[in-house]
């Protein structure tokens, strides 16, 4: 089967990119009325949203020449939303939830209605992209059958696929948000306590659905496929968030000796194998160092240091020699020792430190958004006033 003749399917995505565009002019106001009125948590998170909609409704709507670079995967580079921080007079505190408490509560009376009659069309949109990307995952391709610039033109298409559906989840999840939460302010609650859901939920769930949960035994198994792939081990190469996502589960490298030349050039394309090394880079370093250098400078210090007590009482009477030898050599070992266990102590921690990050900023790439610490609860003033008295 050739997806990139299949005019019926590229209708279905024209028809899904409106179904956007109108929930977008929907969505959007409410989204930008939040970062007005709550730019401590809404700012950033606003801005994010438009960038990735828009970026999905160009990428689709633009035709993609063959051999342009695919990279998709790009399109939203996740933001830091504002922390709210710590307010130090508790009477400011207060007085700042109280406030926000009504802009909250205008908010959901002006918007909860409009956001229920949004979700059964976002249903009915999710539901036709979902069956739409779940035929062009199950799909298989014969390798022997395609060349280069068709395998091209199906992964631009299986993107596009991709970028359609991730996005209407994307929307409906957020549709189901804000129900809560003007839900739970309209209730005189501060939040319904839920995170704010980012493209990396999305990608989590994405792939658990494709693959079952084990993104980076399905990504080394397609990056070795010889006879066929199917459409999903296509995206998981060409989609450059779901690649990071699946070598990030386990920070190491996918043997790539045996790849087809077609699949290699489809991972070479997406680019998230050469940003994954980059971003790994330290983390490798570290793991292929050891810390046996160090550990046999301590050994050589320890012989020359007992070699140069032997020598020093060379002279000396048997019994005063063997005491200095030996208290020298309990000395030295007991040194060298803690000195081991601290060299592999900071081995560890080193690495568990750079793996953290490594961690960190792949997730970030995949489109995960560092949620504002906020502090919602009501101050009691006379016992912050005694701390900071004694304090």
């Amino acid at each position: 089967m050739d997806p990139t003749n299949d005019n019926l399917d590229n209708k279905a995505l024209d028809e899904l990119s409106l179904n956007i565009k109108e929930i977008e002019k929907e969505l959007m106001p409410q989204l930008d009325m939040l970062a007005e009125k709550i730019p401590e948590i809404y700012n950033g998170y606003a801005s994010m949203v438009r960038t990735l909609v828009d970026t999905t409704l160009d990428f689709v709507s633009v035709s993609k020449k063959t051999g342009d670079r695919i990279a998709l995967g790009a399109e939203v580079t996740a933001r830091v939303i504002t922390a709210w921080g710590n307010y130090k007079a508790a009477v400011e505190h207060n007085k700042m939830l109280a406030k926000y408490m009504q802009i909250k509560k205008t908010i959901a009376n002006n918007n909860l209605t409009k956001v229920e009659g949004l979700l059964p069309k976002l249903e009915r949109s999710n539901t036709s992209s979902s069956k739409l990307f779940e035929k062009y995952c199950t799909t298989a391709y014969s390798l022997e059958n395609l060349d280069e610039e068709t395998i091209k033109r199906v992964a631009a298409l299986l993107l596009k696929v991709l970028a359609i559906h991730r996005t209407n989840v994307y929307l409906f999840e957020l549709c189901k948000y804000l129900k809560k939460e003007y839900g739970a302010w309209a209730s005189g609650m501060q939040t319904c306590n839920e995170s704010l859901p980012d493209y990396y939920q999305i990608n989590k769930k994405l792939g658990d659905n494709m693959f079952k949960g084990n993104l980076f035994d399905a990504y080394s198994a397609a990056a070795n496929s010889t006879d066929a792939v199917e459409g999903k081990q296509i995206l998981l190469l060409s989609d450059y968030q779901l690649s990071m996502m699946a070598l990030g589960e386990k920070l190491c490298k996918v043997n790539l000796k045996n790849a087809n030349p077609k699949v290699a050039m489809l991972i070479a394309e997406c680019g998230a194998s050469e940003s994954y090394a980059n971003e790994t880079k330290r983390f490798t370093e570290h793991i292929e160092s050891s810390p046996v250098s160090t550990i046999a400078l301590l050994a050589a210090l320890a012989f020359f240091a007992i070699l140069w007590i032997a020598l020093s009482y060379l002279h000396s009477h048997d019994t005063v020699r063997w005491i200095m030898i030996i208290g020298g050599l309990s000395v030295i070992l007991r040194i060298c020792f803690r000195g081991y266990k601290r060299v592999l102590i900071v081995y560890a921690q080193n690495g568990i430190k750079l793996a953290e990050e490594c961690d960190s900023n792949i997730e970030r790439a995949c489109g995960k958004i560092e949620q504002a610490e906020v502090d919602y609860s009501e101050k009691d003033v006379l016992d912050s006033a005694l701390k900071g008295f004694l304090n």
